[in-house]
């Protein structure tokens, strides 16, 4: 019980941006990760990191990046897991480009009934803006990756 059967790491570090003068939709970052457990009744952890970066005005504070991680069972479909930040960078003001930093995140999933099973992670981000000019949101910009570590363990 509770040993780790397996091990899945993961690096994305391809830049993906989101501009505009308002909040947009959350949009996929390109980092995702899989495992496909080897046993029955074992969970999944997920330790995601993602790197945030905004470009904006320095009288631009309204201004920020939600970033948030989404499962998949057997091609189910994705299913939020959590919205890892809201507004990440709101209320800063700084001109140019800032880097936020880096987000870390863990998920143990429920159960999974059989051996098999695909378990599949992605991250979302979207561009927070009510400051009316146009930002920029990064995930991975300047080729700083994110990162999955999946861990299978046994029940």
């Amino acid at each position: 019980t509770g040993k780790i059967l397996q091990v899945v790491y993961s690096v994305y570090s391809t830049e993906t941006t989101s501009t505009g003068t308002a909040t947009t939709s959350f949009i996929d970052t390109g980092a995702t990760a899989q495992i496909t457990t080897s046993a029955t009744n074992s969970k999944v952890l997920c330790i995601v990191s993602q790197v945030g970066d905004m470009a904006k005005n320095s009288t631009d504070e309204d201004a920020g990046m939600g970033v948030k991680l989404l499962k998949d069972l057997d091609s189910a479909g994705y299913a939020d897991v959590d919205v890892l930040m809201n507004y990440w960078g709101y209320g800063v003001a700084v001109a140019g480009t800032w880097r936020m930093g880096t987000l870390t995140y863990s998920h143990l999933t429920g159960t999974v009934s059989s051996s098999g099973t695909v378990v599949d992670f992605k991250t979302q981000f979207n561009l927070y803006n009510e400051s009316g000019s146009s930002c920029t949101a990064s995930a991975q910009k300047d080729s700083d990756p994110t990162t999955f570590v999946l861990f299978e363990i046994g029940a």
